[in-house]
């Protein structure tokens, strides 16, 4: 069900603040928006989205699952699943042996996972164990003892809100995603999306919920209005009480905008308080002005888009208006993502190999085909635009991952902008004197393999190999460096 709208002279917020955001995040080098929302007063009132990206797209939300997450605990403890103060290892007694965990480990608290004071002081990334039955990740997380003080120390760390969602599964038989589907979006009418499942079919919890901006922004808004939709309690009070109250110190964080403090899965902030995940998605909530801000993007630089937020989007809310609303909303309907540019016609058909793989390229109508074999059992084919973006699909032995593609012929090479549609990512892929290479303008977190990305960003083949797909995708392949197939 569509969220209402409003303009945004409606809504009290001035065209001028939204336009100068816009502009100032365009202006600058690496921060690219993908979409932008602004609810006020409940009402959608300004809405856009970046070509080749689209309102109805679920895209990957990195860390903002974190705030999901943290919900759908909250309903597993109002449904009497487990309780915020219970030992989190103890949860799993009957699958991880108790006597390999340590005396400290022991005290973690389901509290402490969402509140990311788990005591640990590293990071330790659960995604490689996440394609191995069982919980083999988690029981090794539990062995490692805390350094810091539990309940009490401060790290940013994967494996608490993944304890969390394992122990959803574990103790409810319903993973977090399901529950959140059945009990929310289904209920608000919004589209619930995916969320990639570890082996053992636990949601991730982590990260890789893939949700479309408006469905995020209905979910922030049922706890705006305290968990109740039409009448009906949707989430839990006693949840909502504690998810946004700052529980742990974060000073020591870089970033000023991380130096608020943390909630349960949430980050407190210079006004109100945010859910964010890697490369620039967020969901602002503003309290002192009843409102919420979705963006997504790919960014490197975080923290330069919130400092675009508070130079001109926050102070354009209860302004008087001073900018033109009709020529935002004319200007929002040809925002796109730049595509290659092209100074030669290039010959009508060429193929080059490397690292990345086979490409075959020949010449259809004003754009191209271009027919892409990877190492991995990548077997694509799929159109690239000449100036403009043409939708496809990449085809790997267990999932299709949606693409939009343009290029064009420069300096000698034939390059192909890849817009990995489900996700925030892109990558350049270039033809030159025989070889193919592929270069990530931001890298997958789950590594540079593009059958990674499809693997926990793509849609599933009905006819598809998980257990091939697995074994073909290699962990830190030495294929890929850094950003590049070499």
């Amino acid at each position: 069900m569509p969220l209402p709208r409003c303009s945004l002279v409606e809504a009290r917020v001035d065209p001028a603040g939204v336009a100068d955001f816009i502009a100032a995040c365009e202006s600058a080098p690496g921060l690219q928006l993908h979409s932008l929302l602004i609810l006020r007063e409940r009402r959608v009132c300004f809405e856009a989205h970046w070509a080749p990206y689209t309102a109805d797209r679920p895209r990957l939300l990195y860390s903002l699952s974190k705030m999901f997450l943290s919900a759908a605990t909250g309903l597993a403890v109002a449904d009497g699943a487990f309780g915020y103060d219970d030992p989190i290892a103890g949860l799993f007694a009957d699958a991880v042996d108790p006597a390999s965990v340590g005396p400290k480990a022991r005290t973690i608290r389901v509290r402490d996972c969402l509140s990311m004071t788990t005591g640990h002081a590293v990071d330790l990334d659960p995604t490689p164990a996440l394609l191995a039955p069982g919980l083999t990740g988690l029981a090794s997380w539990l062995r490692t003892e805390p350094t810091g003080t539990v309940g009490e120390t401060f790290c940013y760390h994967q494996y608490a809100p993944y304890a969390c969602s394992a122990a959803i599964s574990h103790r409810t038989g319903r993973d977090a995603h399901t529950l959140l589907t059945e009990r929310v979006f289904d209920r608000l009418g919004a589209d619930p999306g995916w969320w990639t499942r570890d082996a053992g079919g636990r949601a991730w919890g982590w990260s890789h919920l893939h949700l479309p901006p408006e469905s995020i922004a209905a979910f922030a808004r049922l706890i705006d209005d305290g968990g109740v939709h039409d009448g009906e309690q949707l989430l839990p009070p006693e949840w909502l009480a504690e998810f946004s109250r700052p529980h742990a110190r974060t000073d020591a964080e870089t970033n000023p905008d991380w130096r608020y403090g943390y909630g349960w899965q949430v980050w407190l902030s210079r006004h109100g308080f945010r859910g964010d995940g890697a490369y620039g998605q967020f969901c602002l909530f503003w309290p002192d002005a009843d409102a919420i801000v979705v963006l997504t993007g790919a960014t490197e630089n975080m923290q330069g888009v919130l400092d675009r937020v508070w130079d001109h989007l926050y102070p354009a809310f209860d302004r008087a208006p001073t900018g033109d609303e009709a020529a935002l909303l004319e200007t929002t309907r040809t925002l796109a993502l730049a595509t290659p540019t092209t100074d030669a016609d290039g010959p009508a058909s060429l193929t080059a190999a490397g690292p990345a793989g086979d490409v075959e390229l020949t010449r259809a109508g004003d754009g191209w085909t271009l027919c892409w074999r990877d190492a991995r059992g990548g077997d694509s084919t799929f159109a690239v635009g000449a100036g403009g973006w043409v939708e496809g699909e990449l085809t790997f032995p267990a999932h299709t991952l949606p693409v939009a593609a343009a290029g064009g012929f420069a300096d000698g090479a034939f390059t192909a902008r890849l817009v990995l549609t489900s996700t925030p990512h892109a990558a350049l892929l270039t033809l030159r004197d025989g070889r193919a290479t592929l270069r990530w303008e931001t890298m997958p977190l789950v590594g540079a393999e593009p059958a990674l990305v499809a693997l926990t960003s793509g849609t599933p083949r009905p006819d598809g190999d998980l257990d091939t797909a697995r074994h073909l995708v290699a962990w830190g392949s030495p294929t890929g460096h850094g950003r590049e197939y070499r």
